[in-house]
């Protein structure tokens, strides 16, 4: 069984920041590497299964997210990496961008195992680690507005989750699965959501009592500055310059 990133979303500002060597490039690179040099019929033990699991192949949490089966499915789920988690990235820093990835990819598959147990289906792809990157971006800029691309529509990212999160709830409760692992995304939100929320200072109790409380003023990363305290350090600027200017008339 496939997951599939089924929406492509573009932002509509670019990343302040420069993308060369950090480690969403170098993931995106992995990614390509593993899909050109490991040969499908021997990827079987590196997707996850409950069969596996119970196998003892616990490998399989961690390397089915770096499998995917065909260009499309892996460029949909790195273009979808690319957008959201150069955001995330500049926001978290190298250790917490990781922990974050491969734990939402984990709580994907765990998720994803908790329902399917007794399944002889296997899964494959980032897809749940990328949806976890969605909902850091979420969390960290709640309003930040993206552009979808299909439909073509602006969208703040907290209204997207919640979307993303309506359509995989319905594709699963309807029994669609068309090859995409709607458990696994679902899985990637919970563990992402669950993981953002500690660094913000919650502890697990408060996230049970609060589910939807969100983050606020959660202190990590360089956030940008408010408009407002650009402004008024610019004018406290000016106007020390002013007076300096004062201050050296008067002397002459």
């Amino acid at each position: 069984m496939q997951q599939r990133f089924f929406t492509i979303v573009s932002h509509t500002k670019k990343p302040q920041a420069p993308l060369s060597m950090n480690v969403v490039m170098a993931l995106i690179a992995i990614n390509g590497l593993v899909f050109l040099l490991v040969p499908r019929t021997n990827s079987w033990q590196f997707a996850l299964s409950a069969y596996g699991i119970r196998q003892l192949r616990f490998w399989q949490l961690v390397s089915y997210m770096f499998l995917h089966g065909n260009w499309l499915h892996l460029l949909l789920n790195m273009w979808g990496l690319y957008l959201f988690g150069t955001h995330v990235y500049q926001r978290l820093g190298t250790k917490r961008f990781l922990t974050l990835y491969v734990l939402s990819g984990i709580s994907g598959s765990l998720f994803w195992l908790l329902f399917n147990w007794s399944s002889r289906s296997s899964v494959i792809g980032a897809s749940g680690a990328v949806f976890g990157v969605v909902m850091a971006a979420a969390v960290l800029s709640p309003d930040m507005r993206i552009m979808l691309v299909f439909p073509p529509v602006p969208m703040k990212l907290r209204t997207l989750v919640f979307v993303f999160a309506g359509i995989e709830i319905l594709s699963e409760l309807s029994n669609v699965q068309g090859g995409v692992a709607h458990l696994a995304h679902l899985g990637g939100f919970l563990g992402a959501y669950i993981y953002m929320r500690i660094l913000g200072g919650d502890r697990l109790l408060d996230i049970a009592k609060s589910p939807l409380k969100g983050i606020k003023g959660i202190g990590i990363g360089h956030a940008a500055p408010k408009q407002s305290e650009v402004n008024r350090q610019t004018f406290e600027d000016i106007m020390a310059e002013i007076e300096e200017i004062e201050r050296e008339k008067k002397q002459k």
